[in-house]
């Protein structure tokens, strides 16, 4: 397995941890590089490790994403025995994942067929008025707005995050065209943390390093929720360990402040009949004499 640096194919975060390690394809020429949960890879070989792409050893020209028109990055197999993006799948709302925790394959049969006809307002802007049309489009996350693009021609922009899901360990994957995200962004101190924003490289600040790699330093139904990510339950399950031994912390403080008070009264008690004892001794010797 290669160690060198760069960032996640599918979230772009360089960072990889004990429990989520950052994983590097030893395939030749390849420059994928995922975390462990972000691509469903079950358990880290000590060895070399391949990405799908390179393990299947098709040929590199067969080999293309059926909802975009970027053929490198961190691919998996659809269910129709095609391929497709991890970060693309995130991001489609009704593309699916057969098995939620190895990610694979990816289920495209409940793509309706309006999101194959939109066109990529990125790649016409950029020129790319030939790839504008291919595979499928996302939609604008603001209501009320149309612009379409590909999953991965947001990321390479900038455009993508994540917000929090209806449940405690669900997150919804959303993306912006740039007029929405500018205004999103700029709104962030006032949305109270309900944006958990995970930038997936500014448009400003290397571009060229998003979910492709080019940039390197060195079974369950269908039906069930994507969202629910093997990482971002780490992540919520992490939290709610600190608050739970913070919370435990400060119940021992307080049941020690609590057994001090029964100690501390019990000894005043002890004290007060005593003294009260005493005192009834003194009085019936003084009667008696």
């Amino acid at each position: 397995m290669r160690e060198m640096v760069g960032g996640c194919c599918v979230c772009s975060d360089e960072r990889g941890w004990a429990e989520n390690p950052l994983v590097y394809c030893d395939g030749h020429g390849c420059s994928v590089a995922v975390h462990q949960a972000c691509y469903g890879i079950v358990q880290v070989p000590t060895g070399p490790w391949f990405c799908r792409k390179c393990e299947s050893q098709e040929r590199a020209a067969r080999v293309r994403c059926e909802l975009c028109p970027h053929k490198d990055g961190a691919l998996k197999r659809t269910d129709s025995g095609g391929w497709a993006h991890v970060v693309c799948a995130l991001y489609i709302p009704e593309v699916q994942f057969a098995n939620v925790l190895t990610m694979e394959p990816i289920v495209l049969q409940y793509v309706p067929h309006d999101r194959y006809i939109k066109t990529c307002y990125i790649c016409e802007d950029h020129g790319r008025e030939s790839k504008a049309a291919c595979g499928a489009c996302m939609t604008c996350n603001r209501q009320g707005c149309r612009q379409a693009f590909h999953v991965t021609c947001a990321q390479m922009a900038g455009l993508l995050c994540e917000e929090e899901g209806p449940e405690a360990d669900n997150v919804k994957y959303c993306g912006y065209c740039k007029h929405h995200y500018i205004k999103m962004c700029d709104s962030l101190p006032l949305l109270g943390g309900v944006l958990q924003q995970r930038k997936m490289r500014s448009s400003g600040e290397n571009t060229e390093r998003g979910s492709f790699g080019h940039s390197r330093g060195g079974s369950t139904s269908p039906a069930q929720d994507k969202h629910g990510s093997h990482h971002h339950r780490l992540r919520k399950v992490s939290v709610l360990c600190i608050v739970v031994y913070i919370l435990s912390l400060h119940l021992t403080i307080a049941w020690c402040g609590l057994y001090w008070c029964i100690c501390m009264n019990a000894q005043i008690l002890s004290l007060s009949l005593r003294f009260h004892s005493e005192s009834q001794g003194q009085g019936e010797a003084k009667g008696e004499a």
